[in-house]
Parts: C-alpha cells; sequence; structure tokens
C-alpha cells in the first residue's frame, strides 16, 4: 500500500515530533499507530499481517513457577506462532511434570519437618544420641591413631638398626684365610672410609653408587670431610683436596671444558644453577656458599 505525502503544520509536527522522542520511535511509527495502521512486524520473517503478542515464558508455566510479574512479548506472525508452539509445547510439558514432581516432594519435606518441630522432645533425644555416637566415634579413633603412632615408631627404630646392621655387612672386607702373625698377610685389614674412597674417585654423584641409606651416607661423608653439594636431582661427592683446587683453578678454566673430573663437576654445577660464566671477565664464579 502507497500512502501519498502530505503537508504536517509545524504545530503538528512538533508534537509528532516531541512523541517520536519520548516513545523512542520514527515520527513515521507514530502516524501509523494514530491512523491505526499496525506497525508491528514478525520476529522471525519480518511480516506485518495477523500479528499476535508471544508471551517469552508462557502464562500457564509463569503461574507453575510463581511468576507474578509481567512477561516480555515478542511480535510474531500467525503461521511463525504456531510453529513455535509446535517446538515448545513438548518441552514445556516435560518441565511442568518436573515442577509437579519437585513440589510434591518438597511439601512431603515440609510436612515432616512440621511434624518434628509439632514434637521437640524428639529433636532433643535425637541429638543427644549423635553426640554420644559422634564422642564415642572420635575416642575411638584417638586410641587407634595412638596406637598406631606406638607401631609406627617401633617400626622405625628396627629398620634403623637393619639398615645399620646390613651397611656394616656391605662396606666390611671378606674373610681372609687365617696365617701366621708374622706372615704375609698377618695384620689385620684397615677399613675403607669415604673419605679414602674419594681420595681415589675424586668427583661422584650419589646415583651412581649403590647406596641403601642415602641420608646417613651423606651425614657420615660430610663428618669425614668430603664435600657434598646438593643438585636438583642428585647429590655430587667430592674430595676436600681436590675442591680446593678445582677452586684455585676456576679463574683459569675455559667456558667449554668437555673430557676429565672438572667437566663432570663443572657440568652439575651448571645444570642446578651453582656456577655461572661471567661474559665481562671471562671466567667461572660459583654461587654457592659452604
Amino acid at each position: 500500500m502507497k500512502y501519498k505525502k502530505v503537508s504536517i503544520r509545524e504545530d503538528v509536527y512538533s508534537m509528532l515530533r516531541r512523541i517520536a522522542l519520548e516513545t523512542g520511535k520514527t515520527i513515521s511509527d507514530v502516524i501509523k499507530e494514530l491512523a491505526g495502521v499496525p506497525t508491528k512486524t514478525c520476529y522471525f520473517c519480518g511480516s506485518r499481517h495477523n500479528i499476535h503478542d508471544h508471551h517469552i515464558i508462557p502464562l500457564s508455566l509463569a503461574k507453575k513457577l510463581g511468576i507474578n510479574t509481567s512477561i516480555p512479548t515478542i511480535p510474531l506472525c500467525e503461521s511463525c506462532h504456531k510453529k513455535l508452539h509446535g517446538l515448545l509445547d513438548p518441552i514445556i510439558k516435560k518441565i511442568k511434570k518436573q515442577i509437579i514432581c519437585d513440589t510434591s516432594k518438597i511439601e512431603e519435606e515440609i510436612s515432616e519437618l512440621k511434624k518434628t518441630l509439632e514434637t521437640p522432645h524428639n529433636i532433643e533425644s535425637k541429638l543427644r544420641n549423635l553426640e554420644q555416637l559422634l564422642n564415642s566415634l572420635v575416642n575411638g579413633l584417638e586410641v587407634s591413631i595412638r596406637g598406631i603412632k606406638q607401631e609406627i615408631s617401633e617400626l622405625r627404630n628396627t629398620v634403623n638398626e637393619l639398615s645399620d646392621k646390613l651397611e656394616k655387612l656391605s662396606t666390611a672386607p671378606p674373610p681372609s684365610a687365617p696365617t701366621s702373625p708374622t706372615g704375609k698377610g698377618g695384620s689385620r685389614r684397615k677399613k675403607r672410609t669415604i673419605a679414602d674412597i674419594m681420595k681415589e674417585s675424586k668427583v661422584s654423584l650419589l646415583s651412581e653408587m649403590s647406596i641403601r641409606r642415602p641420608e646417613s651416607f651423606l651425614r657420615k661423608a660430610r663428618e669425614e670431610g668430603v664435600v657434598a653439594i646438593e643438585g636438583y636431582k642428585d647429590v655430587v661427592l667430592v674430595d676436600r683436596d681436590y675442591w680446593e683446587e678445582f677452586k684455585n683453578r676456576l679463574s683459569e678454566l675455559p667456558k667449554e671444558v668437555r673430557e676429565g673430573l672438572d667437566a663432570k663437576l663443572l657440568n652439575f654445577l651448571k645444570e642446578n644453577g651453582l656456577i655461572y660464566w661471567d661474559g665481562t671477565e671471562n671466567k667461572w664464579v660459583l654461587t654457592i656458599k659452604e
């Protein structure tokens, strides 16, 4: 339908413009509304014919949910309105059934609670029984925990004793054939210490040794003067004399050392961030303090 252009008086135009600004509509839509011309269009297809107001939440469902406020609507033509209800109606039926089921469960729980509240002595007796049960459980747990702690302490002592015996057996020299005191081998063989072993190897990683109790081994090594440096995943053991000599030679070592004991020790220190190369003075710098 085509509309003829008409001239509008200035006072009428100013009134229409004011209404349009207040309602957020165009002057054309305001004129159409005043003339009774439908201005709504279908939300989906854009049609202007036979427009319905579709409630976003169906009124029947809103009543079940207890929604009393006004429900927003969207304009739909008759065809789109029917299609939308065909899709939504089965889902809305399921929601209604679930609401009815949940409501009945809630009502049952409320009735049970009311019965309990009507007889307060039942609550007090139940609370007393619960308190007694909890106290008995706590007392039983405390007794069990004390017993477990005592057993763990005894077991730890037994394990330490066995470990000491095994370590002594593993480090003891093999039995030698009996000889005369004046004959060859008549003097008793001296037991080698960790310091003696490190005098020979100079630099060794703990992971390379077959040690059953690493903590006691490291403690004993430090007591004997061996340098033990801990890294992220391993420990390096260094003979004390070799360590002092290594520190004195550190300023003379080149940036790349690929072979020998110096390379082994230097690589361990680099991997664990305990040494770095000073590019300005061209020398290695230790970051650990003994």
